[in-house]
């Protein structure tokens, strides 16, 4: 039953993964019922290789890797789990359209929250996140709490030297 339920995990994984479209460092990540497990409609999200991972109990997170941002769609809220070691400060936002996105410009002054809530997750929405391994750019194409779904485009920023 083990090895059923490992295999059943990895091949899931695999799934998962093959979900993310990666173009110009930009990875598109689409969250759908269908990468969700029977469990509860959520992913958890690692920001080393922007994978995602199914939720197999509400809270829980996958043992032993670095996944550091819960997301749910229907919900919709997106938090990071502040309480790790992984240097977090969260999200800011920093644009309301793609161009925000695309031609990114850090701002004056950042003011960082561990969660966005439905009010803040709208369509075209651009934040900042950071963690100890560096800033990242997340902008939200779509979110349907009807259809339980949300993509998100995820691009590491370049520091200039």
């Amino acid at each position: 039953m083990k090895f059923i339920k490992t295999f059943l995990l990895t091949f899931l994984l695999v799934a998962l993964y093959a979900c993310n479209q990666v173009k110009d460092d930009v990875v598109v990540i689409k969250i759908t019922p269908e990468v969700y497990s029977d469990l509860y409609p959520a992913v958890w999200l690692r920001t080393s290789d922007l994978s995602i991972s199914p939720i197999e109990f509400k809270n829980s997170r996958p043992t032993g890797e670095k996944y550091e941002i819960w997301i749910e769609p229907d919900d919709p809220e997106i938090m990071a789990n502040r309480n790790s070691a992984d240097g977090i400060k969260g999200f800011s936002l920093v644009g309301k359209d793609k161009d925000a996105f695309d031609n990114y410009k850090q701002p004056d002054s950042l003011r960082f929250t561990g969660r966005l809530s439905r009010s803040e997750i709208r369509s075209g929405s651009v934040y900042l996140y950071e963690n100890a391994r560096g800033k990242f750019l997340m902008f939200v194409e779509s979110v349907s709490k009807k259809e339980s779904t949300m993509i998100l485009h995820w691009k590491k920023v370049q520091s200039k030297k």
